[in-house]
């Protein structure tokens, strides 16, 4: 192998490719140790590099700070092998690799790239917490960035992910204590399984996180799982896949639920799914009601606030005091000093500084996407 990938270089690659890469059975690899080089590769190949590499798609909402110029992430086994290159970051690793860990990026075996598994615990160790979630959320999504196709995104085939919060936690466990292993488990609690789309990861951290890492904390999460609807009249049932699924516990003590969706007749992988027809189904269901999200209600941090009120109302869930809402869901005039002390920093209450970490979170999440 000339070079192994790594690091966000590595994520980019996984996430704009609709093969599985990093993994040793995706091109034939036989098991073993992999040796990654001990070198950097010199100036000649940094134009053949950047032209595979170089302009990689992104997700704008991992880091804080965009990088259009980012330098390509490769890892080496020594440590004198790290020169200083600027088109280059160059991180060591001395351990034995196997097959399991590396593996070629294509049947030429030129390059190889780390496993999604490790490129997990690579990123958990520099990026804060949000932007660890997110990577995690991604690799077990079932997507990839896609410019070409309506909406920027596609579906691999039979919808399958890069790995599993199974095997990240598993994974986890057996590199305890290796930097950025803390940082990994605690963001393994707020990541699931089978995303279709950055927007999905997007609505489902900001309605669904812990109030102190930004969310609305609505309840349990869970994305694209079938539902059967009983069909009117008739001894069958329908399956339909809503975006995200909230489960919560009540004032009340019951556990209620809700479905909902991104943007009626919008496009999921390439394929259009038409919400409003998949709405009026879902609606016959049982005590499941159904809310469907547009691009428009979360523009605005006011309306992504409103979605979330409507939300804790299905849910009988208490809403905050301190933006507490008339009848018309609109903010009343206290609420709306507290709502701009909130946007613009002037935290002056525990609430309004718990309402500034949502602004920072929607604003990273939605206006870079």
């Amino acid at each position: 192998m000339r070079y192994c990938l790594s690091h966000m270089t590595a994520f980019n690659l996984m996430m704009s490719s609709s093969r599985i890469m990093g993994r040793s059975d995706a091109v034939g690899h036989s098991k073993g140790c992999s040796r990654i080089p001990d070198v950097v590769l010199g100036n000649d190949c940094y134009q053949e590099m950047m032209a595979r590499y170089g302009e990689l798609p992104q997700h704008s909402y991992i880091t804080p700070r965009q990088n259009t110029n980012q330098p390509i992430d490769l890892l080496i086994s020594s440590n004198s092998g790290k020169r200083r290159r600027s088109q280059f970051k160059v991180h060591v690793d001395t351990r034995q690799f196997t097959s399991r860990l590396v593996a070629p990026i294509d049947s030429d075996r030129e390059g190889s790239i780390v496993c999604p598994e490790l490129v997990f615990l690579e990123l958990a160790s520099k990026l804060d917490l949000i932007g660890t979630i997110a990577v995690g959320y991604a690799l077990c999504s079932a997507y990839y960035l896609d410019s070409s196709a309506r909406g920027g995104v596609s579906l691999r085939k039979d919808a399958e992910q890069l790995t599993s919060i199974s095997k990240l936690k598993s994974f986890i466990d057996k590199n305890a204590g290796k930097n950025g292993s803390r940082r990994a488990r605690v963001a393994l609690r707020y990541i699931h399984n089978a995303a279709r789309s950055p927007r999905e990861i997007a609505l489902a951290m900001l309605l669904c996180l812990p109030r102190k890492y930004g969310g609305f904390n609505l309840g349990d999460v869970h994305l694209n799982v079938p539902m059967k609807i009983p069909v009117s009249g008739k001894n069958r049932f329908v399956t339909r896949i809503p975006d995200l699924q909230i489960t919560a516990e009540g004032r009340d003590g019951k556990s209620h639920s809700l479905a909902l969706d991104y943007d009626p007749i919008s496009t999921h992988g390439g394929r259009e799914i038409k919400d409003l027809s998949r709405k009026n189904q879902i609606i016959a269901a049982d005590k499941f009601p159904h809310l469907s999200v547009t691009k428009e209600n979360v523009n605005s941090f006011s309306s992504a606030c409103e979605i979330a009120w409507q939300i804790q109302r299905v849910l009988k869930k208490r809403s905050p005091k301190s933006l507490a809402t008339d009848t018309s869901s609109k903010l009343t005039e206290f609420s709306q000093r507290e709502f701009n002390a909130a946007i613009y920093g002037e935290a002056s209450s525990k609430e309004t500084a718990v309402y500034h970490r949502q602004w920072e979170l929607w604003n990273r999440l939605f206006r870079s996407i």
